[in-house]
Order: structure tokens, then C-alpha cells, then sequence
């Protein structure tokens, strides 16, 4: 298991971080955060792709699990408000 974001480039190390930030200013309780999928692993994607007149984006989102002392009302809807408010 990774203990450290070094693996990532800059931008992506600075917009977990944002997240991180986020989440720990609405949820007091969190001792950690884990971060697990393919940013975790290594084989995220952050791709383009022009077809005729069309672009599409493929890029990879951050899949975070906090973990706390408690249980927190609502956690849910602060933890995806925190999520939306840092991109």
C-alpha cells in the first residue's frame, strides 16, 4: 500500500489536496482519508480524443474514503459538497 501522493503529477497532488482541505473544514471527525481506485493503483486516465467535430474527455475522478472518530449527520451530503466545491 502507497503511503504517499509522490506517484501523482503536481496538478493532480494539488486537487486531492484541495479535496483533503475541503472535507476536513466541514467534517470534523476525520482521521484519515483514504484514497483507493486508479489514482490510488497508478492507471488513472486523463485523455482527449477529437472525432470529426467532436472532443471528448476521458478523465479519471478521485475516489476517497474518510474515516472518522464518529458517525456524522448527513456525511454524505458534506463529504460530495466538499468534493464539488474544491474542482
Amino acid at each position: 500500500m502507497k503511503t504517499s501522493l509522490t506517484h501523482l503529477p503536481k496538478n493532480k497532488r494539488n486537487e486531492l489536496t484541495r479535496i483533503i482541505e475541503r472535507i476536513r473544514e466541514r467534517v470534523d471527525s476525520i482521521q484519515m482519508i483514504i484514497l483507493f481506485g486508479s489514482y490510488a493503483r497508478g492507471n488513472w486516465v486523463d485523455d482527449t480524443c477529437t472525432k470529426g467535430h467532436i472532443t471528448y474527455e476521458y478523465i479519471s475522478d478521485f475516489d476517497v474514503f474518510p474515516q472518522g472518530t464518529k458517525q456524522e449527520k448527513n456525511c454524505f451530503d458534506l463529504l460530495n459538497r466538499a468534493y464539488v466545491e474544491a474542482l
